[in-house]
């Protein structure tokens, strides 16, 4: 393919930095079919969803502010107005608005501070930190008797929140043989899942129960999934590319070791070597261009790299998540529906089963069709959603309006949730990868902020009143944030990471990604064909 000078220049300094062909990762794991590979590899794939784990905490704590102020004990104890048309006691819909502002301003705070930590400290560092703010997080929730401090318990939250963001993918993405990648960093958004159906079943057994009102009961199950996350903290090794990096040789093979070790055909000092190789290659590069270490985010292909990354993010709020995940059961009750709970729990269980058979859709069918196909699902559910606002409120407005969200939240489950977190780990190259992730992250979470304020401003009959019809907003933010997504988001199935650092200098088009064939596959066809 023809190059234009600047990317003709960046392929030169790879190859100078690199001898006459790109680097090549000859992992002994490399070549395996993915069914052997996650067979070989299972102590590592164990340690990956210990990890995952994590997200748990992240979706309880990110889903049961916008539930539980449909709760009447919760409205008792933090309602300060009166509805103007029954006099019954109600949330102010400001202060709903500033908890998700609290929530996903200290959420950006934790990704940016999560971006340094990890490469500074170390990821089991940030993990730790992740923990201890969303403890006090809990121990703000539980004695919260004034709406300020339940917004302080927000701030911790999404501190919290924010730290687990940035390093739960990228250790995975460092762990994760290339074959079984789009697998292992799948149970993020699992976990994440899991966490939003466990907080919406914790509110549906509550609303169920014989203290309804007791919103604290599940307050205090924050401390079941601390407690066991804590303890797979434990015995987790540090990131092997964390000890690499700082020269740490003996501590990143023990920590290989421990993640692979005791495997048949398994050499630890060939896999220390070529993660050693990829390391200077890439800080060679660096050192050769000779640019400063977060303007990198911005420039070249490592700045196509970074939008890629922080697209995902951008695109879960564009799309409507905060109407129909952190605000499901307000929304749902604002609709008219008799039990909105129990909506909410239809939702959470959908989410969890379709993100689990991404887990091998992803590796089979490709990142890019998964999350083209889903987008423009959601747009056509979204267009509904906003129709069911404004036809009369019927029986058969409501199902069909439980209908579209469902519809919707399948297609999340199938393409968007399991390609965000692969992109996170897969877009950025590996030495920017913790800086590619926090910074992308602070910019998902920025919109996020705006949305999280404003939804229920949108909803609520205090303010605009949009109710449902906030479904045509959405619809035209997804439309628009779906074409620039088929242009920016390629195919990275199957791909190592030395081969797509060669794609992103080379500059191949997104669409064109899959096609490409790179000098590590064309050096493999030429082995096979033998001499001419």
């Amino acid at each position: 393919m023809d190059l234009d000078d600047n990317k003709q220049n960046d392929i030169e300094h790879h190859e100078r930095v690199n001898g006459e062909q790109p680097y090549i990762l000859q992992s002994n794991l490399a070549g395996l079919p993915r069914w052997a590979t996650l067979r070989k590899s299972w102590k590592a794939v164990m340690f990956a969803i210990m990890v995952s784990f994590g997200a748990t905490l992240d979706g309880y704590h990110q889903t049961i502010p916008g539930n539980i102020i449909a709760n009447p004990g919760f409205i008792a104890q933090f309602g300060t107005i009166r509805d103007t048309a029954t006099g019954a006691l109600a949330l102010d819909a400001l202060h709903v608005s500033a908890w998700g502002g609290i929530l996903y301003g200290a959420n950006i705070a934790g990704n940016i501070m999560g971006g340094f930590t990890a490469d500074l400290l170390g990821r089991k560092f940030n993990m730790a930190l992740m923990t201890l703010f969303l403890m006090c997080a809990t121990l703000c929730e539980m004695f919260a008797k004034d709406w300020r401090v339940w917004g302080a318990g927000k701030m911790f939250a999404g501190l919290g929140n924010g730290f687990a963001q940035t390093v739960l993918v990228i250790y995975n993405s460092e762990i994760a043989p290339a074959q079984i990648r789009g697998f292992v960093l799948s149970t993020w958004a699992f976990f994440y899942a899991l966490g939003q159906l466990l907080a919406s079943v914790g509110l549906q057994i509550l609303a169920t129960g014989s203290h309804p009102n007791d919103y604290l009961r599940s307050v205090y199950s924050e401390w079941a999934l601390t407690g066991t996350f804590l303890i797979f903290l434990i015995v987790l090794p540090e990131s092997p590319w964390f000890y690499a990096r700082k020269g740490k040789h003996e501590q990143a093979k023990k920590s290989l070791r421990r993640l692979n070790g005791h495997i048949s055909g398994y050499d630890v000092g060939l896999e220390y070597q070529s993660l050693s190789a990829e390391i200077e290659a890439s800080n060679k590069l660096r050192e050769e261009q000779n640019r400063s270490k977060w303007s990198e985010l911005f420039r070249g292909s490592d700045g196509r790299r970074f939008a890629i990354t922080a697209c995902i993010p951008i695109y879960g709020q564009l799309v409507g998540g905060a109407v129909i995940f952190n605000y499901t059961t307000y929304f749902f009750q604002l609709a008219g529906l008799e039990d909105p709970f129990l909506a909410s729990l239809i939702v959470f269980i959908l989410l969890l089963v379709f993100i689990g058979v991404s887990f091998f859709t992803t590796d089979l069918v490709g990142r890019r069709p998964l999350l083209l196909g889903a987008i423009v699902v959601m747009v056509v559910c979204l267009l509904g959603v906003g129709i069911a606002g404004v036809v009369p409120s019927t029986t058969s407005a409501k199902n069909a309006l439980i209908a579209l969200s469902c519809l919707w939240v399948v297609a999340y489950a199938s393409g968007l949730a399991p390609i965000g977190s692969i992109l996170q780990g897969e877009s950025s190259t590996p030495r920017l990868r913790a800086k590619t992730n926090s910074f992308s992250q602070a910019l998902g979470q920025a919109f996020a902020l705006i949305f999280n304020y404003t939804v229920p401003i949108m909803l609520s009959p205090q303010q605009a009143g949009w109710g449902t019809k906030t479904g045509f907003l959405f619809a035209g933010t997804a439309a628009i944030g779906g074409v620039i997504l088929f242009f920016l988001v390629p195919e990275f199935k199957g791909r190592s990471y030395a081969e797509l650092d060669e794609l992103f200098v080379r500059g191949v088009p997104a669409r064109k990604f899959k096609t490409t064939k790179t000098a590590h596959q064309l050096e493999r066809e030429a082995a096979v064909a033998g001499p001419v």
